[in-house]
């Protein structure tokens, strides 16, 4: 399984917002991806949750996922990835720089790339 940046932030957008919108993008992935994401959210403390594991069942290791909320680094992370026109010019910078997409670099390239907007 690889960590998907974009099921990450619709993940924590619709923990936010329980919108039928982002619900809706959200089942364009298959589920083992989506529990995997909110796997690695809820080990990084970005989500409050419960993971229910299993033993080869799951592709992910995980048979469920019960999601809280967000914690206020969850809220964080989400602020610096919410716009649309933002994320796509992050997700564009790491490729044209040729940087990997960490939580950390997330947090530089939401800076990076809003003081090139505001200039």
């Amino acid at each position: 399984m690889e960590r998907n940046w974009d099921i990450i932030r619709l993940l924590l957008m619709q923990i936010e917002k329980n919108s039928p919108e982002i619900e809706s993008n959200l089942s364009k992935y298959d589920e083992e991806n989506i529990k995997y994401n909110a796997k690695l959210l809820i080990e990084s403390g970005y989500m409050e949750g419960k993971l229910i594991k299993t033993l080869g069942q799951y592709e992910s290791g995980v048979a469920t996922v019960m999601i809280q909320n967000l914690t206020m680094e969850g809220h964080d992370l989400l602020d610096s990835m919410r716009k649309p026109q933002i994320w796509e010019k992050m997700k564009e910078t790491a490729v044209n720089k040729g940087i990997d997409i960490t939580f950390d670099t997330v947090k530089m390239l939401f800076s990076f790339v809003t003081q090139s907007l505001l200039s």
